[in-house]
């Protein structure tokens, strides 16, 4: 995970990272870039390990709950979901939500965030922390082996992951085995999904327990006549059809939107208005490339920053467009059109792989 660029420890090394945007000595500036580097390593380190040993000798509480998503940064997934729904239940728990900074989820007393004592105070004392990543979404806290780490995951494995992928790298391997050495639990929703986990991280089956996908209960709720989309697109109720393009994410190139050679954006949106539609584009948050050139009267950006949790919204959605990700899984409980573009299938199942033969 990388380090948010307004932490204590990256801020402490801006002048180092100064001299090296300004160093004209080639030598020099290598020099400094690698002591940029093992700075920003080593400072993370110090600072997490001082935080576990701390973690360790503190005294734990088991009312205690900590809920996190996607390395702190982001307020979504199966951890706020499940931390939503203790909010309404008389658990006799005190859940709580951390996020790295306040301002990215709700302004209410039990969001935790960042370095602040009171934050400290209540990661160090909690018996029990969920996330949908792993311990890095606690970022920089690290729990200790006294804590019950409790890991939701983020989807449904249909893609390949760490070890089920065709040539997985060190880091895959190393990533897959951290995440099974240091959860207590893995979340799965169905013997299927366990068994494919199983198969990417080498989990060891008595950590799997089958719960469904908290997140995805509000596919079931009751029709809010495009209400909860209305949050976060307040143009929803000018069309009669919103479709939802969402593309995954490639590590070997940039992902082509609307992938065709003749693609022609003006009869798109003479198509749209036709419809009386509107598409709305949200790539993955690794995503290098930007949907700003297809933009239009009708085709929208729908990213994270607009709507951090798109599972909210997919119920208000008609058709969902995608690739490889796994939301098309989800989206099938809504029982409306899927359409695929699976314009490099056979280079990404050589170089990413899926986890189903008949895709």
């Amino acid at each position: 995970m990388r380090l948010p660029v307004d932490s204590p420890i990256a801020a402490g090394h801006g002048r180092l990272f100064r001299r090296w945007e300004t160093c004209k000595v080639p030598i020099a500036k290598g020099f400094l870039i690698t002591m940029c580097r093992l700075a920003a390593f080593g400072g993370k380190f110090a600072v997490r390990c001082a935080l576990c040993l701390l973690d360790f000798v503190f005294p734990k509480d088991n009312r205690l709950i900590v809920f996190a998503s996607a390395g702190g940064v982001v307020w979504y997934g199966n951890s706020r979901a499940l931390y939503q729904y203790l909010l309404k239940i008389p658990s006799g728990l005190e859940p709580y939500y951390y996020l790295w900074r306040r301002p990215l989820g709700p302004k209410d007393e039990r969001c935790i965030s960042g370095l602040h004592w009171r934050t400290a105070w209540i990661m160090l004392r909690a018996r029990t922390v969920v996330s949908t990543h792993g311990v890095s979404d606690f970022f920089p806290y690290m729990p200790s082996g006294r804590k019950l780490v409790v890991q939701t995951w983020h989807g449904l494995p249909f893609k390949a992951l760490h070890y089920a992928e065709p040539n997985p790298s060190l880091s895959d391997r190393t990533y897959g085995a951290w995440v099974m050495r240091r959860n207590d639990v893995f979340l799965a929703p169905s013997p299927l999904a366990a068994r494919l986990f199983g198969r990417c991280f080498k989990l060891d089956p008595r950590k799997i327990f089958l719960c469904g996908q908290p997140r995805n209960d509000v596919l079931l709720a009751p029709a809010t006549g495009r209400q909860r989309l209305g949050e976060f697109f307040g143009r929803v109720q000018q069309f009669d059809k919103i479709v939802l393009y969402c593309p995954t994410f490639r590590r070997f190139a940039a992902t082509r939107l609307f992938p065709f050679d003749d693609f022609d954006g003006g009869r798109l949106d003479e198509f749209l208005t036709a419809c009386n539609a509107a598409i709305l584009i949200r790539t993955h948050i690794d995503e290098s490339c930007s949907p700003e050139a297809f933009c239009s009267d009708r085709v929208f950006d729908f990213g994270f920053e607009l709507c951090p949790d798109v599972n909210d919204v997919l119920g208000d959605v008609d058709v969902l467009v995608t690739d490889y990700s796994s939301i098309f899984l989800d989206f099938l409980l809504t029982d409306r059109p899927i359409v695929f573009l699976p314009y490099d299938l056979a280079e990404y199942k050589r170089r990413r792989g899926l986890m189903f033969d008949d895709y």
